[in-house]
């Protein structure tokens, strides 16, 4: 059932919505904490899917979401790689949108996007940093909570890795150095200019 729910939900956006409007959300929740490995991955590919628009991932936030994604990120016994680059993925279907995620939502995510940034696999490093440039596109306070994390020279060493990692990284730098005189000085200080 999970598995056909999860193909329903990445067609349409109307087929993603009547999975939603059917009450699925708070069982594909349930189901991120499930002991077997291919039925998390469903509920990840399944939630990050639903989260096709803002009205749609804010529904999806709303319903707590969030906790238990982070949960299965920063869970030592989560070793399976596609499991952690699916629910990065999903992690940044939730931080992208027009309008932005409700921030005082959203920014739970800042610590484990951190230590996501300090992983060796380039689709969790791209995701990852997809995240950040989403989270980091809007005002001078919500670029200075991601500086206040520590996260600036790490962004400024992703420019020199993969191209779909410099991307991301890049566009992140942007938006720092689009913030206030302080926060371009960090950046500057990086050495982000050659």
């Amino acid at each position: 059932a999970c598995w056909a729910l999860t193909n329903i939900a990445s067609g349409s956006s109307d087929q993603t919505r009547y999975v939603i409007e059917t009450g699925a959300v708070p069982l594909f929740k349930d189901l991120l904490m499930s002991p077997n490995d291919d039925v998390r991955e469903h509920a990840l590919w399944a939630l990050g899917n639903f989260a096709d628009s803002p009205e749609c991932r804010d529904f999806i936030l709303s319903h707590g979401v969030l906790q238990p994604l982070l949960h299965l990120l920063l869970d030592p016994g989560t070793s399976k790689l596609s499991i952690l680059r699916n629910a990065t993925w999903t992690l940044s279907t939730f931080c992208r949108g027009n309008p932005q995620p409700p921030w005082n939502v959203i920014s739970c995510a800042l610590p484990t996007l951190v230590r996501l940034i300090y992983c060796t696999d380039d689709e969790i490093l791209t995701d990852a940093c997809w995240a950040l440039w989403h989270l980091s596109d809007g005002s001078n306070e919500r670029i200075q909570a991601i500086v206040e994390t520590g996260i600036a020279n790490r962004m400024v060493q992703l420019l020199h890795s993969s191209f779909s990692v410099q991307t991301p990284a890049l566009r992140m730098v942007g938006n720092v150095v689009t913030g206030d005189d302080t926060q371009t000085q960090i950046m500057i200080n990086l050495s982000v200019l050659p």
